[in-house]
């Protein structure tokens, strides 16, 4: 998936009242090739991280196509920063 892709993946899963920060990646996977991963950090400590997965797919589903909702959420207690950055290196440098 080119760049604005995930750009936009990133931008729908920060508009979660419950995500304090993310980032969405590709994941190698045996039927698809790749699927849509994202790490999230949420605002507060989960009680239900199934349930808190299940509602971000829900509002991403709402307001992107299919293909693009994240397939697995792993849930951070800490900043993703760096995953962005790397996403952003790997784009401007061609790879």
């Amino acid at each position: 998936m080119p760049c604005p892709c995930w750009l936009q993946v990133d931008g729908v899963l920060m508009s979660h009242p419950q995500v304090a920060e993310a980032v969405a990646f590709g994941c190698p996977d045996e039927k698809y090739g790749e699927i849509v991963a994202a790490a999230i950090v949420p605002n507060k400590p989960l009680s239900d991280t199934a349930g808190f997965a299940k509602d971000i797919q829900k509002q991403a589903g709402q307001k992107m196509a299919a293909f693009k909702v994240t397939a697995a959420i792993f849930t951070q207690h800490a900043c993703c920063h760096h995953l962005a950055a790397v996403k952003l290196k790997q784009h401007l440098s061609g790879r």
